[in-house]
């Protein structure tokens, strides 16, 4: 769990406005892309809050409605300022007796788009090529790569976390989480963009402002 302190009060500020502005659902897919580019400067294209769900919960659901659906946690640990519930391979937490912050390494749940724990890197680019793709870079064996790709919308960003074997021929998806985009602007800020289904590869080049220290 990478989030500060600093963050989760922030958190509360940040979900104000994000609920002040989703009271509405209605419209096309078309019309809410079209919608959040022009908001956001058309700096990010839409990604909705339930763009990763577990079992019906989607971020900013109350705790009382996860507990309704997937029963009590198998763990419930508070971390400062926050509460995590632990269901097996996924964590919820929550702050202000809501969902902010979702985390999976459970294959059993997708993206909207049909992304799921296992998938390798080129599959996640073809599925989300239309996107902006932004990696986060780390060292393998040494060596430069994603370990991190980042999907930003306005408002939530999908964190897919890359896992890499010497046996195989591409990195795969080791984790899955879904969270507030303010908790990415650093990582977004120091990010690559992602071009190609290997863009997993980062040459010695253009890639240094993206690097980071593992977590």
């Amino acid at each position: 769990m990478r989030l500060r302190v600093r963050d989760v009060v922030c958190f509360v500020l940040v979900l104000v406005i994000i609920v002040s502005g989703c009271g509405s659902t209605g419209g096309s897919d078309g019309e809410r892309d079209r919608s959040a580019r022009s908001s956001s400067g058309g700096k990010y294209r839409v990604v909705r809050d339930d763009h990763f769900m577990i079992q019906g919960v989607k971020v900013r659901d109350h705790q009382d409605r996860l507990v309704e659906a997937i029963g009590l946690p198998d763990q419930k640990q508070v971390e400062e300022d926050m509460t995590a519930y632990t269901y097996g391979d996924v964590q919820f937490y929550i702050q202000g007796k809501r969902i902010f912050y979702i985390s999976s390494t459970d294959p059993e749940y997708a993206t909207a788009r049909g992304v799921r724990v296992g998938d390798t890197f080129s599959a996640v680019y073809e599925r989300y090529e239309d996107y902006e793709l932004r990696g986060v870079v780390d060292r393998y064996n040494s060596v430069k790569v994603i370990k991190y790709v980042l999907i930003p919308g306005k408002d939530y960003t999908v964190e897919l976390e890359f896992e890499y074997d010497a046996d195989e021929p591409e990195p795969k998806v080791r984790s899955i989480s879904m969270l507030p985009t303010a908790f990415e602007e650093e990582w977004l800020a120091t990010s690559i963009l992602i071009t190609s289904e290997d863009g997993w590869r980062v040459d010695s080049s253009g890639s240094r402002k993206g690097e980071r220290e593992k977590k």
